[in-house]
């Protein structure tokens, strides 16, 4: 028989050989063609080779007359072509779009889609499909059955819902410690918190009340008392500020579609970010008590410095009109209403503009799916939405905007008086405001404003960028601008606080650092180096901080006469007569005049 024919022994006749068959001259019988390897027609003498006649990711089963499968790390596109397997699918060979496997820490969105995403929550949340292999029977089966959990909620693990499964399910909280969504039923852990949030919030202020009632010489003597030491360093103020801009700075690098700090630090940072921006949400169960939403989380953020400015201008108009005084914003709510704005509307700021950002999805269909970056659980195409940003851009406009320039604005119009006080906080009328000029020498007054701004830019400025890479290097940019800043200003009523910024602006700066490297994916040992890398220069700094404070570092003078910014006072004590002596010294002036005085 002539080749692509065949006759078993003692036949009479040659028979031509079907597609997926093929035969040399003379052979008794048509070879079935092995896997990876076709004959399209009828009489093939030889069978072709798919990765040849096709492409190197085609193959096929045995005996086929097409090349109908894809190759391992390869799958089958809807248009018949065999389309790279997606970074965080695992194509086995004969994978379809429909069947394609899941890898643990990731989503997609349905069985048509094409993209497949990273979940923000890792393999805690994202449980990944179950496919085993491949079913079927190959010899008449052209096209293998994956049989696999392979789109949407079904691959959240327990506990997650939601695109991404970053929600968590009814009766689940998000716990801030550990990053993952926690049952209520029997939870000791959320009620543990709970119990020290609300002790501690009740020891401090029957600590506070009494101490306020008290007023015990080693806590408020002028000189030296405990707070007039944490005033001198700004230990509070620095430590609030910069668990803030470190927490911040994570939270939008993540939701630009980056990593998280590495391991622990990511969790020291997240439980300081909460705390010291009086999370509630974060900190507490709260879902566990009540059903909640972004919505309310925005109202509740955004409602108390409102309502603390509100009740401090109600006071004193009442005050005003009791005593038929003209109305001043001033007094001891103005003062702490003013305080609370200081620290917390960064985090505050930071839930308004992530009320914008909208995350764009392929669920494979021709309509994207939009969702809320910050609360996937919310559709950007919702009627929510709409009500979500209408009232975010109302309180836009009153706090991250408002605030600074009616701080400036106040700051400005009391500049005399601030510029002419001679003691830290200055007099009865500046009381109110001592929060925000108060750490500054009288001349750098504008300061405070520079530093609210540094603050907001740190934070919620990061959200108007998008891009993961753009956003990154803003922040760096901002990061070393800082540090030149607040080098160069020398602002700080006492050196010590000088230093300490300076090396609050390093840490920052490392912290961004240590994001760029996370992008990398380094093993756990590394992000152990890292994080006791980021942990030791905090205490270092802490350390420097304390022995400084209570050594040989001494506050500038502030009366005209005071030790140069890079100047320190003598350790001798050669009595008033000779530190006033070096002090006039060191600001060029004749004590002799009488022009020389100041609190140094």
């Amino acid at each position: 028989c002539a080749p692509g024919t065949a006759s078993a022994g003692g036949g009479t006749n040659c028979s031509t050989c079907p597609p997926g068959k093929a035969s040399e001259a003379a052979a008794p019988r048509c070879a079935i063609c092995e896997v990876g390897k076709f004959t399209p027609t009828n009489g093939s003498a030889t069978c072709q080779r798919c990765e040849t006649a096709a492409g190197k990711e085609y193959t096929s089963p045995e005996g086929s007359a097409t090349c109908d499968r894809c190759r391992e790390g390869w799958y089958m596109a809807d248009n018949g072509n065999c389309d790279v397997c997606p970074n965080g699918a695992v194509c086995i060979e004969g994978s379809t779009l429909g069947t394609l496997k899941i890898e643990p820490g990731f989503f997609r969105f349905s069985s048509d889609a094409t993209e497949v995403y990273k979940c923000p929550l890792g393999v805690t949340a994202c449980s990944g499909s179950d496919a085993k292999g491949v079913g079927g029977d190959t010899d008449n089966n052209a096209t293998a059955v994956i049989k696999s959990i392979t789109q949407g909620e079904e691959l959240c693990a327990d506990g997650y819902k939601g695109p991404l499964c970053e929600t968590c399910e009814d009766r689940y909280f998000m716990d801030s410690a550990s990053g993952a969504c926690t049952t209520c039923a029997g939870n000791t852990h959320g009620s543990w918190t709970t119990l020290v949030f609300a002790g501690g919030v009740f020891f401090v202020g029957g600590a506070t009340s009494t101490a306020l009632l008290l007023k015990p010489r080693w806590l408020f003597d002028p000189e030296t008392g405990f707070v007039e030491k944490v005033a001198k360093t700004n230990v509070v103020r620095f430590s609030v500020v910069t668990s803030q801009i470190v927490s911040s700075l994570e939270n939008v690098h993540i939701l630009a579609g980056g990593s998280s700090y590495p391991y622990p630090f990511n969790v020291l940072s997240s439980v300081l970010g909460s705390v010291f921006s009086l999370g509630m949400f974060d900190l507490l169960p709260v879902d566990c008590w009540i059903t909640t939403s972004w919505y309310e989380k925005l109202v509740v953020t955004t409602a108390v410095p409102l309502a603390l400015v509100a009740m401090a201008v109600l006071a004193n108009l009442i005050y005003a009109a009791l005593t038929n005084s003209g109305f001043k914003l001033k007094g001891f709510g103005t003062k702490y209403a003013f305080m609370y704005l200081f620290y917390f509307l960064p985090g505050a700021s930071i839930v308004i503009c992530q009320s914008f950002r909208c995350a764009e999805f392929d669920d494979g269909t021709d309509t994207v799916q939009r969702y809320l970056a910050a609360d996937l659980s919310v559709s950007c195409d919702s009627d929510e939405y709409t009500s979500i940003t209408s009232y975010a851009g109302v309180m836009l406009a009153l706090l991250p905007v408002g605030v600074p320039l009616t701080m400036h604005a106040t700051l400005h119009a009391s500049k005399g008086a601030i510029q002419a006080r001679t003691t830290r906080t200055g007099d009865a009328e500046l009381e109110h405001l001592s929060v925000w000029f108060a750490p500054y020498k009288p001349e750098k007054w504008w300061f405070a404003t520079f530093d609210m701004i540094r603050r907001l830019a740190l934070t919620s400025f990061l959200l108007l960028f998008d891009e993961r890479l753009l956003q990154i290097e803003v922040a760096l940019l901002l990061g070393m601008l800082d540090i030149i800043v607040t080098q160069h200003a020398s602002a700080h009523w006492d050196e010590v606080a000088d230093h300490v910024q300076y090396g609050c602006g390093w840490i920052v700066l490392g912290c961004m650092i240590s994001l760029v490297l996370m992008s990398y994916d380094p093993p756990v040992f590394n992000q152990l180096l890292m994080s006791l890398a980021l942990v030791g220069a905090v205490l270092a700094l802490a350390a420097y901080e304390y022995i400084r404070s209570d050594g040989d570092g001494v506050e500038r003078d502030q009366g005209g006469a005071g030790l140069g910014a890079n100047q320190v006072m003598p350790i001798e004590d050669d009595g008033p007569a000779e530190a006033a002596a070096i002090e006039g010294e060191a600001a060029g002036v004749d004590n002799d005049g009488g022009g020389g005085g100041g609190g140094g």
